[in-house]
């Protein structure tokens, strides 16, 4: 009876792991064909505080061989194209320039092309957008095929200059993070100095601000039960005796570290001169105890530095409340 449950045992554990090799195979193939083919892959951008506002950049895949080869062929007809036409113009008297047909009003048409860049002549994309059509050269069906291609890439030149501007603010608003973060521990040693129960502005973190959110599982979007394996509950009870360990060495009285603090008066964390006073502030035993007719010499005269240094431990505390108060 064992031996055939063990058997079916193995079974089903072979079956499973045929069916986590599968899904791994799949989410591969959709990781090659859908994220490693581009070579941005888009996220957005979201506001310090107005939260409501955001920003996406453009996803943009790799340049694919068989359009760039398209492309190449294009660039080579309009070449022939435009050789053709100047040949047919010497015969004319004067050459016809088609932006005199062009009102100002229709700049903002994409497909008007903006004349050669000078300096850039090396560069691919450039030599496609510089042999674009005009409005009036697309009579026919295989200009305007040509032209639709060519706009393809001058759409991809306007996404690439967006994300480049959108990387930009995305690095000042790393560094605004920056900032605040250091700004809110100044604010937290004032608000404890000044005893304020006040929350300091803190920016939201948003998960689609990181593209590669997507190609992480978190816990809870695994509805099934995970079960451990052996060196998965030793490394967790280890990790757990590692834990209550800690706890009871801090819980522990650490009768040396305590007395080293009594030793040094209370200095041994000071972080300013009015920590200091407040540290050397001892308060005299007798005080509270005897009355002041019965202090003999010393008493009197042990009392009046303590009521002194009292008193420069009052100003100190006022002077600094002052100051952080102005920052």
């Amino acid at each position: 009876m064992e031996e055939i449950t063990e058997n079916q045992v193995i079974g089903v554990k072979k079956e499973v792991q045929k069916q986590i090799l599968s899904q791994k195979l799949v989410s591969r193939r959709i990781v090659e064909q859908c994220w490693n083919t581009a070579t941005s892959h888009g996220n957005a951008l979201f506001g310090l505080q107005q939260e409501d506002l955001m920003v996406q950049s453009f996803p943009i895949l790799k340049p694919v061989k068989c359009v760039t080869e398209l492309l190449g062929k294009i660039k080579y007809l309009r070449e022939i194209n435009k050789m053709e036409w100047k040949f047919s113009r010497k015969k004319l008297d004067n050459d016809l320039d088609l932006f005199e047909f062009t009102p100002a009003e229709c700049k903002y048409l994409v497909n008007v092309p903006e004349g050669e860049v000078k300096g850039r002549e090396n560069e691919e994309d450039q030599q496609i957008l510089n042999n674009l059509l005009h409005p009036m050269q697309l009579f026919a069906n295989i200009p305007r095929r040509m032209q639709a291609e060519m706009l393809k890439v001058k759409v991809r030149k306007i996404k690439e200059n967006f994300n480049r501007e959108f990387d930009k603010l995305v690095k000042i608003k790393e560094q605004e993070r920056n900032r605040i973060a250091d700004i809110n521990k100044d604010l937290q040693t004032i608000y404890t100095e000044l005893g304020i129960s006040e929350e300091v502005f803190v920016p939201k973190n948003f998960p689609s601000e990181d593209p590669e959110e997507v190609l992480h599982v978190k816990d809870g979007e695994v509805k099934v039960e995970k079960v451990l394996t052996k060196e998965e509950r030793e490394a967790n009870e280890a990790e757990e005796k590692a834990r209550r360990q800690e706890e009871l060495l801090k819980a522990k009285d650490d009768a040396p570290k305590r007395a080293l603090q009594d030793m040094m008066g209370g200095t041994l964390k000071s972080k300013n001169d009015m920590e200091l006073l407040a540290a050397a502030l001892v308060k005299p035993e007798f005080l509270g105890v005897l009355t002041e007719e019965n202090w003999n010499e010393a008493q009197i005269a042990e009392a009046a530095l303590y009521n002194e240094k009292k008193g420069e431990l009052e100003k100190a505390k006022l002077v600094r409340k002052k100051c952080l108060r102005r920052r």
